[in-house]
Formats: structure tokens, C-alpha cells, sequence
């Protein structure tokens, strides 16, 4: 029986709600201000208690046939929420790290992640943090994730944080730094290292599918409503986004992902059935939708 693996999603613990807030009031938020900020935007925070709020989690899953999700980490600091998620459901979740590779002390705090914490991937934000994916700086998080057996994720393309613009927080991100092409070299270096890339490459759909050509190690997910097709006249449709990313990759390394994060909404199942109608365009063999909704993410993640 087919099992779903979601590639990409998002705890959104209390500590992300918590650590975005404190930026903004430059003081650790009371109950009170969390409310205060988050209630009109209609969100529900989530308990404080990690294992609580993935149990919660974990009803969605069950509610739309999900086997699996790879957590995110969506704040430097939040992966001891995901860690505390994964442990209590080590068959349901795994989990990412967060890290400004630029930042004192952030090698020893990945290499703990991926150690006693058990988490089984860096994420990296080079528009986020200001740094090139080819940065030799860096190469030392590739050589421990390589170690580990551990993804990298590496986000290219437009990025937007919602949240941080609802609440007036400056979204000072570096477009420059979001080409796919940028990850070359790293990937090319570490040929043992599997590196992912998301929403086909959001916005940079054709330097996505060069790179995918260039490097078998990189791999690219399907995540989000993918809104950059409005603005993208190489594919105005998802199924051409599917079609272009998989003669690219090939039907092995592109992953199935949402983006789901926050509640009320919960899971984004509508993402999961547009994904499915780009499949039933593209005549996709079964075997092919098994791998992309979740045999290829298990293949290089395994429980």
C-alpha cells in the first residue's frame, strides 16, 4: 500500500510564535501579547507543549491519509520543539534543523541537531541570511550532513514570509542569493550529499530544471500553492511545472510536499488534490505518483 511522505511542512510550535513576536517587541512575549498579536489574524496558537500540538498533527494526518511529514524548523531555535514533535512520534515525523551557517556557534548547534537530538536534515536560507549556497563557509555543514546521512535544504527562489509581513516585521531577503544555479557548485563538491530545493524552484522553474539536469544529487519539492505560475510564462500551469521538473529530475527526485503549518487550516490537503490532478494530466503511471507522493522521500529518508 502506498504510503504519503510529505516532504515539506511546518510545526509552527508555540516557541515559533513566540520567537517571531519577541523580535518584534524585543522581549519575550507574555501570553497575553501572544494573543494580542495573533487573534486577529485568525490563528490558533498552538499549545506549549510540542508533543501536544504534533498529536494534533498527527488527527490530520489521519484525517487525510497521510503516512509521514518532514518537519521544518521555521525559526533558528524552534528545532528543540520539532525534536520534542519527532520523539513522540518517531513513525509519524522527522525532522529538520534551521541554521545561519554565518552565525557564532551554528556548526556545533547542526551538529548537535543531527546528534544526540536525532534530526535528519539543515535547512538553509541564503536570501534569508545573506550567504551564497556555494560560500566555502559553508562546507563544512555539507561535510557534516554527509556524515550524518542527513538532507540539506536549501531554499531557492522568491521567499516570503507571511507572518513576518503581517506583523510588521522587515523582510530584508536578498533575491540575488535565490537562483538554484547558485547551489552548483556545492552540490557538485559534495556529490554524496542530497540536497533539496522547493515549489519547483519558485519562480526560477528553468534554472531549477538546469541544475536537476547538472547534479543527481539535488531534488526538487512540489510544496505550496506555487502562486509565482501567475508570473511565470515557462508554466502557467502546474502540470507543466510537474512536467518540466520531472524530464529534469526525472521521476525519482522530485518529492510531494504542501506547506502546511498553522491552524485553523490545518493540513493543506487542496495542494495534495491539485498535485493529483497534474498527475491525471500528465498520464503518470501509478508507480511514478507512488514515488513522487512518497517513495522517494523514504528511499533517502528512511525511519
Amino acid at each position: 500500500m502506498m504510503q504519503i511522505f510529505d516532504a515539506h511542512t511546518h510545526l509552527f510550535s508555540r516557541a515559533y510564535f513566540s520567537g517571531l513576536l519577541q523580535q518584534k517587541l524585543g522581549h519575550v512575549p507574555t501570553e497575553s501579547e501572544l494573543r494580542e498579536a495573533f487573534t486577529p489574524l485568525k490563528i490558533e496558537l498552538p499549545s506549549a507543549d510540542p508533543a501536544e500540538h504534533a498529536a494534533r498533527w498527527v488527527a490530520q494526518m489521519d484525517a487525510h491519509g497521510i503516512g509521514r511529514m518532514l518537519l521544518f524548523t521555521s525559526l533558528p531555535g524552534e528545532q528543540i520543539s520539532v525534536a520534542a514533535a519527532v520523539k513522540a512520534f518517531p513513525d509519524r515525523f522527522s525532522g529538520y534543523t534551521m541554521v545561519n551557517p554565518l552565525a557564532p556557534g551554528a556548526l556545533e548547534t547542526a551538529a548537535r541537531d543531527l546528534g544526540e537530538m536525532g534530526l535528519r536534515g539543515i535547512e538553509l536560507f541564503p536570501s534569508m541570511f545573506r550567504f551564497s549556497p556555494a560560500d566555502e563557509r559553508l562546507y563544512p555543514f555539507y561535510e557534516l550532513a554527509e556524515k550524518h546521512n542527513a538532507l540539506v535544504f536549501c531554499h531557492t527562489g522568491l521567499l516570503r514570509v507571511t507572518l513576518r509581513e503581517l506583523l510588521g516585521l522587515p523582510c530584508k531577503f536578498d533575491l540575488a542569493l535565490s537562483n538554484p544555479v547558485l547551489l552548483h557548485r556545492a552540490a557538485a563538491d559534495f556529490p554524496r550529499v542530497k540536497f533539496v530545493i522547493p515549489h519547483f524552484g519558485c519562480g526560477f522553474l528553468r534554472e531549477a530544471a538546469l541544475l536537476g539536469q547538472q547534479c543527481d544529487n539535488v531534488y526538487v519539492d512540489t510544496s505550496s500553492s506555487n502562486s509565482w505560475l501567475a508570473m511565470s510564462p515557462e508554466a502557467p500551469t502546474l502540470a507543466r511545472a510537474l512536467e518540466v521538473c520531472l524530464g529534469a529530475f526525472g521521476t525519482e527526485r522530485v518529492l510531494f510536499g504542501t506547506d502546511s503549518s498553522t491552524f485553523p487550516r490545518g493540513y493543506r490537503h487542496d495542494i495534495l488534490k491539485s498535485l493529483c490532478a497534474a498527475f491525471d494530466a500528465l498520464k503518470l503511471s501509478d508507480v511514478d505518483r507512488a514515488n513522487v507522493l512518497g517513495g522517494n522521500l523514504t528511499r533517502i529518508l528512511p525511519a
